[in-house]
């Protein structure tokens, strides 16, 4: 007799006469049934068989394996004892359906669970034992699919997380706050969060820093119980559950404390990366019952909050905003366009950013003319208490290979000065004479002209650790402007001193400004070698003299030198440009102009430079000129560039070929361009005869 529960082959009742051959046939079963006994012993898979109330009459050993249980044990269980409760209900209605002969699917997933209560997922197939036409027992294989049901959870898990902070995405954020809000009876409050500066950051020190800072900031949220998620490029979510606004707001001092106090710098640099961000605070159900609201409301809060405290921390106050900034490096161009040295221009820049901008000291310092090494600075412009530029002044001239200089050469990055009493890249009398004039912080941005380090400009607050990766990135573009307007104006000064008149001008020096310019607008310094050689070739096609055709060539180069008073934003935004960017474009041609007029032997090019968007049916800028109104040279330069604007690569499309370009010509002929010098270029094309761009070394200036 086999012992309760289980199962095993009796041996039929025979005659006399059949004896041997159900003996036989008896070995023979019982054989076969220890064999099959073996197979379901040494499964993977957990075989079992147990009534219909449940109760484990028989089971394999990978079920005493997998659950931690002796035979006995389970023996003496119910699938009651093993099944999760939350999922027995399905495992009973399951039986009872296969009892009642309803149709079910092979196979279904539970959750059970070991003896010391993990988890083991099973998927099981199952059927029933019938006494005749009863049903006794149900008999079942449970194949444990643990592993692939964590992995199947880490898979979903990952498709709910930022790759780059582990916090959740977007979606997974607003499901967590809509579950959130659906199930908890209690408070809640959502934290909105905004890294201040961050295309500042990414802008100056690289994405890898970038991305180091919004690790950081999701870190400091992360604490608690708050469910974090990045909800946007540099914005995060947190989801307090249970908290009121007073713990709230705790949590968010917390967090800006925590974010501020990190000690972040750029990989082989000393010099610490200030990090800051804003929170906005939503409580539910108290300030709103639906899950928008709430988001809307935390959002609302959060720029609230951006704003007063960019006011009350930024060394520059509230004009670093997109628009305020923009407009004060508009404001500078003025200043930098006037009559006047370069030292009176600098002053004059110095003295708009203290007022204009709010900073306690504004401080330019510049190579000379023609720059030696980067530490041999000159001449500084500031706006300060005046004993303290005495005083400054003269240390700078008892310093040489000075610190600051160093930095900025090898690094070409803005330095903060949290606490100059301290700051290693200053002399002890540069921090006593500093400090003595109640400034207790600075940012150094560097001056590059054409790759070259030629300045620096500081600027200085009476509060520590003033300046944030906003003011980073103002200054920074303050300083490039600054940069290339009074380099050009150096350049040009040096050529009126070196030469009486543009046709006798080394070619070499007008193609430097006029790369200046195209360097300025992201277009290469071919692009102004072709202008000027298919100018030139049209002159002459025209019947111009050699010295004329020279002189039309050479003037057109500089028809976009305006561009320098662009700001780079406008010039290299990707988007089409809004009607108040286009105000400021079409003013480069009259800046242009008004940066030429008045230098000897720029007046052809001064010409070019205002008038080269008229067009030849009046519909130009900036004065509606039509027709012959236009001078020559200005008609004979826009057809050249646009010529090899539409055969030459741009990054947003490919060149065309030549004879697309000619067609083009001829179709614009009497509206765009002058049809006398489409003409000309037709007849060009047609010889064959349109120049490939000319080495600056190649081009000669015309004779005298």
């Amino acid at each position: 007799m086999a012992p309760e529960g289980r199962f095993e082959v009796q041996r039929p009742l025979t005659s006399v006469g059949d004896e041997h051959v159900c003996d036989e046939a008896y070995a023979e079963l019982v054989q076969r049934e220890r064999h099959y006994r073996e197979l379901v012993e040494n499964a993977n898979d957990i075989v079992y068989v147990h009534d219909l109330d449940g109760n484990f009459r028989d089971v394999n050993a990978a079920a005493t394996r997998i659950y931690g249980y002796t035979t006995d044990e389970v023996l003496a269980m119910s699938i009651a004892d093993i099944v999760d409760p939350e999922w027995l209900p399905r495992a009973l209605e399951s039986i009872q359906a296969r009892v009642k002969g309803e149709p079910r699917s092979d196979a279904y997933e539970l959750l059970t669970r070991r003896k010391d209560g993990s988890p083991v997922w099973v998927e099981v197939s199952a059927r029933i034992l019938y006494d005749g036409t009863t049903p006794v027992a149900v008999e079942g294989i449970a194949r444990d699919i643990t592993r692939r049901k964590q992995a199947e959870e880490a898979l979903r898990e990952q498709t709910r997380r930022d790759s780059l902070t582990g916090a959740l995405n977007h979606g997974a954020a607003n499901a967590e706050l809509a579950g959130l809000i659906e199930t908890n009876n209690g408070h809640a409050t959502v934290a909105i969060c905004d890294v201040n500066g961050m295309k500042a950051i990414n802008d100056t020190y690289g994405h890898l820093v970038g991305d180091r800072v919004l690790r950081i900031v999701c870190d400091a949220l992360s604490t608690g119980d708050a469910i974090v998620g990045r909800y946007g490029g540099d914005e995060f979510m947190a989801i307090l559950p249970g908290k009121s606004r007073d713990a709230a707001e705790a949590y968010s001092e917390g967090v800006l404390t925590a974010i501020e106090a990190t000690d972040l710098r750029e990989d082989g640099s000393d010099v610490r990366i200030p990090i800051s961000a804003s929170i906005g605070l939503a409580v539910y159900p108290d300030e709103g019952q639906k899950l928008e609201d709430i988001i809307k409301l935390a959002d609302s809060a959060m720029y609230a909050s951006r704003k007063h405290r960019d006011t009350s921390t930024s060394a520059a106050g509230d004009v670093l905003s997109g628009e305020h900034a923009a407009k004060l490096v508009s404001d500078l161009i003025p200043l930098l366009t006037m009559a006047g040295t370069r030292e009176q221009k600098l002053g004059l820049v110095a003295n708009q950013l203290s007022v204009g901008a709010g900073y306690d000291a504004v401080n330019f310092e510049v190579s000379g003319d023609k720059p030696a090494t980067p530490q041999e600075w000159e001449n500084t412009y500031v706006r300060a208490p005046e004993e303290l530029i005495e005083a400054w002044t003269q240390s700078q001239n008892d310093t040489n290979d000075h610190p600051l200089g160093r930095y900025l050469d090898e690094t070409r990055k803005p330095l903060f000065i949290d606490d100059i009493s301290v700051a290693e890249q200053l002399t002890p009398p540069e921090r006593q004479l500093i400090t003595a004039a109640g400034l207790n912080s600075a940012l150094v941005v560097p001056m590059i002209w054409q790759d070259r380090l030629v300045g620096m400009m500081s600027v200085a607050s009476k509060r520590v650790a003033a300046f944030t990766a906003w003011d980073a990135q103002f200054l920074t573009a303050v300083s490039g402007q600054v940069t290339a307007i009074v380099w050009m104006t150096t350049l040009v000064e040096e050529l009126q001193l070196a030469h009486k008149n543009l046709s006798k001008a080394h070619g070499d020096t007008v193609m430097l400004l006029a790369n200046a310019a195209e360097a300025h607008d992201s277009t290469t310094g071919l692009h102004i070698q072709r202008v000027r050689s298919i100018s030139e070739a049209i002159a002459h096609q025209l019947g111009y003299t050699d010295a004329q055709s020279h002189e039309i060539g050479l003037a057109s180069v500089l028809h976009d030198v305006g561009k320098f008073y662009v700001p780079d934003a406008i010039l290299r935004k990707p988007a089409k440009l809004t009607d108040e960017e286009w105000v400021v474009m079409r003013k480069h041609t009259v800046l242009g102009a008004e940066f030429l007029r008045g230098r000897y032997g720029f007046e052809l090019a001064t010409s070019i430079a205002l008038t080269h968007h008229e067009s030849w049916d009046g519909g130009g800028y900036p004065n509606g000129l039509a027709g012959t109104d236009i001078p020559e040279a200005t008609l004979i330069t826009s057809v050249a560039d646009a010529f090899d604007a539409m055969t030459n690569d741009r990054p947003y499309r490919k060149g065309r070929s030549s004879q697309e370009a000619i067609e083009e010509l001829e179709r614009f002929a009497g509206k765009q361009f002058s049809p006398r010098v489409v003409e000309a270029m037709v007849r060009l094309y047609e010889r064959d005869a349109i120049p490939e761009a000319l080495p600056p070394s190649e081009i000669q200036p015309a004779a005298a």
